[in-house]
């Protein structure tokens, strides 16, 4: 808060209205948000490319550390730079180019491989591991992105029903989105908690743009449960149709 001293920055899409921002770093949507100091908002795969686009035009000298930490979020978030996954920008690949970082595709590996490790975490740990979230005229609204199990997979896992129960009462969820995605990319999208907020033409616009076809096996009762074949459609895509239908 101003009277605190406490100053902020802005980097990916964080909720910090309380604080005094000084600059803002997003690759998302534009939300107008407005600071003291350095501004870019750009549309790219990763936020990381923007950070680098400061360090670059700043004459910023990277050690190979540094330049290895930032290409890591590039080629996850970019699918390995893969343009046809529509998550691929021409600064992302420029950024990358600039790092000099070399064995982009082991690089990859390595990290998506991380990332893809679930072994030790439960379905709780998973929501609460990625998740995005604002507020709207029906309440807190949340969407969790878990990538790795198929959604075969996340739907057979222990405690499923019970540790989505506790995230929404802890975190006091009014609406529970779920975007799964397999580390074969094949993606599904859930809607667990609030599927009464979901009005005809909400579903019909999502189901129009992310190509989402009906699941057909078992899963929670009052759960809606897609698979989605549109694979260009990240949660960056969805969370402003979400926005777009539940403010209103």
């Amino acid at each position: 808060r101003p009277s605190s001293g406490i100053n902020a920055e802005y980097g990916d899409y964080l909720k910090l209205d309380s604080y005094e921002v000084v600059s803002i770093i997003d690759h998302h949507d534009d939300e107008k948000k407005q600071c003291t100091g350095y501004r870019r908002v750009e549309r790219v795969g990763s936020c990381a490319t923007l950070v680098t686009a400061l360090f670059q035009s700043s004459n910023v000298e990277l050690s190979e550390e540094m330049r290895l930490f930032l290409a890591a979020p590039i080629v996850l978030d970019t699918v390995n730079l893969d343009v046809s996954k529509g998550r691929c920008f021409q600064l992302d690949i420029d950024m990358f180019k600039f790092l000099s970082v070399k064995d982009k595709d082991s690089l990859f590996k390595k990290v998506e491989k991380a990332k893809t490790n679930i072994a030790n975490l439960s379905v709780y740990d998973l929501l609460r591991k990625d998740y995005k979230t604002f507020s709207s005229t029906v309440g807190h609204i949340y969407i969790a992105s878990i990538f790795g199990p198929s959604i075969d997979e996340f739907l057979r896992m222990n405690e499923l029903q019970a540790d989505t129960d506790r995230f929404i009462r802890d975190y006091k969820v009014d609406v529970l989105v779920i975007m799964v995605r397999s580390d074969k990319f094949d993606l599904a999208l859930i809607v667990a908690h609030g599927c009464e907020y979901m009005k005809n033409d909400c579903l019909a616009d999502l189901t129009a743009k992310l190509q989402l076809t009906k699941y057909t096996g078992d899963s929670p009762d009052n759960w809606l449960v897609f698979n989605q074949l549109n694979v260009k459609c990240s949660r960056k895509v969805v969370l402003p149709l979400l926005k777009s239908w539940l403010e209103i």
